[in-house]
């Protein structure tokens, strides 16, 4: 089954809890990562939980389910996590890709010419940068103007405590800033 949630659920905003399941079936018998996605919505464990809560407390929408098995038997207790962070952190000035419409980033030879920064040529090739200035003390964000972000970014420091306490299921990957 497909569920379409549209932009909702990488928005950077809380959601209604009561539209969130609060039981999921799961038809598998090993441990769970500690994270995961499913219908679009991420899940974690305790363990993620509590290093995001440790960074930043309070700010980020954790909605707790039940896994249950395909006998109705109870597997695990997990998080729906809502990342309530919505940035515009990309630098404009290294970025050499296009704001297409002052809305989304494109790879600039995908959008007519008056869109692409004044640094851009047809042999620039396409480059995102992030802005730790404009990032300042987030750690876990949705970026506004990419819209097909389906994860979260998130700072170094967030990066190295969940490796620290060794999470499963997450797959980091680095990303150039200034």
């Amino acid at each position: 089954m497909f569920f379409d949630h549209g932009q909702a659920l990488f928005s950077g905003r809380r959601v209604d809890p009561t539209t969130v399941p609060s039981q999921m079936r799961a038809d598998r018998t090993g441990p769970l990562p500690d994270f995961g996605r499913t219908y679009g919505l991420m899940y974690v464990s305790d363990k993620f939980k509590e290093v995001v809560e440790r960074i930043e407390p309070g700010k980020h929408q954790f909605l707790p389910f039940e896994i249950i098995g395909s006998n109705g038997r109870h597997i695990a207790d997990m998080w729906f996590m809502i990342v309530c962070n919505r940035l515009d952190s990309v630098d404009r000035s290294l970025t050499t890709k296009a704001l297409y419409r002052g809305v989304m980033w494109q790879p600039a030879r995908e959008v007519p010419r008056e869109y692409w920064p004044e640094h851009v040529t047809a042999e620039t090739p396409s480059r995102l940068v992030f802005n730790l200035t404009q990032i300042g003390s987030h750690h876990l964000w949705f970026d506004k103007h990419i819209g097909t972000a389906q994860v979260p970014y998130s700072s170094d420091i967030l990066v190295d405590c969940l490796k620290a306490a060794n999470v499963t299921g997450v797959t980091f990957t680095e990303l150039e800033d200034v």
